[in-house]
């Protein structure tokens, strides 16, 4: 029981030092308002017994833009109109409705790396290891939201298991931060086909 109770915030030191190790690379701020995420949601529970759910959906907005942070920092008065707009939805939203959003939320960023992690492969004939374990993540958290929504006690089962399986992948990330040239690892096809 003690180790479910530390698992989440083992999870909160790798995601901020994952942060920490990709300050200056690209999606900084995706790695930083995941460690804030976690950090707040930790913190909340320790000292108030409240749940993060109603810090969901803001910080997930935030982090659907941090992927883009020339879009996010052009346009960012329009990113704050459409964070009160959010900020509005989230006090109105049922959980379930919470629930949906975020599944929504992280399909679009699962999406996007699915996206990146595509291009490197058309464009350069690698696999890139840093956009395959991004994928990987988001793959984790759509199932740890399918699971919620579908069954509470298998979500909570699922949910410990992603933790292990985020802070395993934040760990390795942490690893080989500086061999990651221009964010990506790459990995030859041909050694896969061959």
């Amino acid at each position: 029981m003690t180790f479910l109770i530390l698992l989440p915030w083992i999870g909160v030191i790798a995601s901020l030092t994952l942060a920490y190790y990709y300050r200056d690379r690209k999606f900084r701020l995706f790695f930083i308002l995941s460690g804030l995420s976690d950090l707040i949601s930790g913190l909340l529970w320790l000292i108030f017994s409240m749940s993060s759910q109603d810090f969901w959906i803001p910080i997930l907005y935030l982090t659907v833009f941090s992927v883009n942070e020339i879009f996010l920092l052009n346009y960012r008065k329009i990113v704050l109109a459409g964070f009160i707009f959010v900020l509005i939805l989230n006090y109105f939203a049922t959980t379930q409705v919470q629930y949906y959003i975020v599944l929504l939320g992280n399909f679009y960023l699962l999406f996007i790396f699915l996206r990146y992690f595509a291009r490197e492969i058309i464009s350069s004939n690698n696999i890139s290891v840093f956009y395959f374990l991004l994928v990987l993540y988001e793959v984790i958290i759509v199932l740890n939201f399918t699971a919620l929504v579908r069954n509470i006690q298998l979500g909570l089962n699922v949910y410990y298991i992603g933790i292990i399986i985020q802070i395993i992948i934040k760990v390795y990330l942490i690893i080989i931060h500086k061999r990651i040239d221009k964010e990506t690892t790459p990995f030859p096809l041909s050694k896969i086909f061959t």
